[in-house]
């Protein structure tokens, strides 16, 4: 062999151990990103089930104690003021001292699985953030509302007449007034209304989410190499939607725009399929 055919050799060689090096690593790379994509797939679907339970638990929550207690309070109300205002006097009210509690919802697994497990958008992590928030507050204050209904119900030197106005929100005792319970019941509407329409957003973007993962997968999305199934999940939120349990998302129009939202589309399939049912 001639000092050019040893040169090819050694030049063969070499290239054929760079591209085989090179080859070599991009298929740990690929399969590296494989992996990690379907991590994410998993955490993005454990994700979607702790958020349709907390939006399940609120709905639940709300169809089953606290509609009820602020339509009867409401209604209470409107009675009330009509009483005073036709100078009768006395109101005669049976007042609504149930407590209502928050069920227990697994929030930080949740929090930890959607903030840092799972690679969301900045307008996602918000609404995230929104959504937690609403339930905290929600579940602070079901339990003041809780402890005022105690102090009131539980008090032997209070008369009725008393206990009806400060639950209602009413002057007595030459003009005092207790606004406690009013104020109690309108945030318990707000903060429930605020869960419902940030979970259902959520659950959304996961599910978005979940997707683009599935389009980003090369082999066959929903099997990993120890057969274990991984698919996306699905979530139908159009009967929350038909019985009004879920807001309208123009009723948020503001503030969903400034995330970066369109409330038009937001929900939109879900929200043809409650119409279509009715």
């Amino acid at each position: 062999m001639n000092g050019w055919d040893g040169l090819v050799a050694v030049l063969s060689a070499a290239i054929g151990s760079f591209f085989g090096a090179y080859g070599a690593q991009w298929i740990v790379e690929r399969e590296g990103r494989r992996r990690r994509a379907i991590d994410d797939l998993r955490s993005t679907n454990t994700a979607i089930v702790l958020s349709s339970f907390a939006l399940n638990t609120v709905l639940d929550l709300r169809r089953q104690h606290l509609a009820p207690l602020v339509e009867r309070f409401e209604n209470d109300k409107k009675r009330a003021e009509a009483i005073l205002k036709a100078g009768q006097g006395h109101i005669a009210i049976q007042a609504d001292y149930q407590e209502v509690s928050l069920p227990r919802i697994p929030i930080d697994k949740l929090s930890d699985t959607v903030l840092y497990r799972v690679n969301l958008s900045n307008r996602a992590l918000s609404i995230a953030n929104l959504a937690f928030a609403a339930l905290s507050h929600l579940s602070e204050t079901l339990d003041q509302r809780n402890e005022f209904t105690r102090e009131v119900r539980d008090n032997p030197g209070r008369d009725d007449q008393e206990r009806i106005m400060r639950y209602l929100g009413l002057p007595y005792m030459e003009g005092h007034t207790d606004a406690r319970y009013p104020s109690y019941i309108s945030a318990i509407k707000s903060y429930t209304a605020d869960a419902a329409m940030f979970f259902a957003v959520l659950i959304d973007e996961l599910m978005q989410h979940s997707q683009h993962v599935v389009g980003q997968l090369k082999k066959k999305p929903w099997e990993h190499d120890d057969n274990t199934v991984v698919t996306p999940r699905n979530i139908d939120m159009s009967h929350a939607f038909r019985e009004g349990s879920i807001p309208q998302p123009s009723e948020y129009a503001a503030l969903l725009g400034r995330l970066g939202f369109n409330p038009e589309a937001l929900l939109k399939e879900d929200r043809e399929k409650a119409t279509q049912a009715e």
